[in-house]
């Protein structure tokens, strides 16, 4: 017959095959719910540059990020890495740049996160400015800009900090909103020797 070996391996896949049955039976009466279904990317794209038309076919921004990608069923696209020029004719008058962002299709605007960077390019030398802020908006079909998020300004022999901030980018101006420190440091006053 079986010795006692022979019988503990056949309790213990009897015992086995028995946990298994039971388990079986138990998910078949309460299946798990339903998985959600995943939301599938529409398309991505990589190393993209691109420029975007006003309502009168004027290219207004020209933009390229590290990659691009659009969702199904959504206007909006997310950007890894995206620079943005506003554009007057084809000169580029303002660069803003950031980690991530998102371009709105339907509203034309895009939203820049995480170390936003935005540059006035088009003025005479000397006279740069330079901003730093968390989160920007930018609608490049009003050429305006804003944010309610830190600012830090550069430039003309000023540094300043604000809390918030709106760009009239067409006119090259801007406004701070809140809590604004200025520095100006007048480099004609050179020390005495």
């Amino acid at each position: 017959m079986f010795s006692t070996r022979q019988w503990r391996r056949l309790m213990l896949v009897l015992g086995l095959a028995g946990v298994s049955y039971l388990l079986w039976v138990l998910n078949r009466e309460n299946p798990p719910p339903a998985q959600p279904e995943a939301f599938t990317k529409g398309y991505a794209a990589t190393g993209v540059t691109g420029k975007i038309s006003n309502d009168q076919g004027l290219f207004v921004l020209r933009f390229q990020a590290r990659e691009l990608v659009q969702y199904d069923q959504s206007d909006t696209i997310a950007l890894d890495q995206p620079q943005f020029w506003t554009l007057q004719g084809d000169q580029p008058e303002w660069q803003f740049s950031a980690r991530q962002g998102q371009f709105d299709r339907e509203t034309q605007k895009a939203l820049f996160e995480q170390n936003v960077q935005a540059e006035n390019l088009n003025v005479t030398p000397g006279k740069h400015i330079a901003f730093t802020t968390p989160r920007l908006w930018v609608d490049p079909t009003q050429y305006s800009a804003h944010t309610d998020a830190t600012v830090e300004i550069s430039g003309l022999a000023v540094t300043a900090s604000a809390v918030g901030a709106e760009f009239d980018l067409g006119n090259n101006r801007h406004r701070l909103l809140s809590q604004v420190r200025m520095r100006y440091e007048d480099s004609s006053q050179s020390p005495s020797p």
